[in-house]
C-alpha cells in the first residue's frame, strides 16, 4: 500500500468513526420534542446533515472521485 493509499485509508476510517458517534448520538436522542426543545430538534437536524455529508465524503473517497 502507498502512502497516498494509506492516508486516505486512514481518512476514510476517521471519517467512518466520526459518522458512528454522530449515529450514536442520533440513536439516543429522544423521539419527541415540545416547543420548548426546538433548538434540540434543529441540533438534531444538524447532526444529520452532518452525518449524511461524511457519508458522502467517505462514498467519495472510497470510489476515488475526491
Amino acid at each position: 500500500m502507498t502512502d497516498g493509499m494509506s492516508a486516505q485509508a486512514a481518512r476514510i476510517e476517521f471519517l467512518r468513526r466520526q459518522e458512528a458517534d454522530l449515529q450514536r448520538c442520533l440513536d439516543q436522542w429522544p423521539s419527541r420534542w415540545s416547543q420548548r426543545h426546538a433548538l434540540k430538534k434543529k441540533t438534531r437536524q444538524n447532526l444529520e446533515t452532518v452525518s449524511r455529508i461524511l457519508r458522502e465524503l467517505a462514498a467519495h473517497l472510497i470510489a476515488g472521485s475526491y
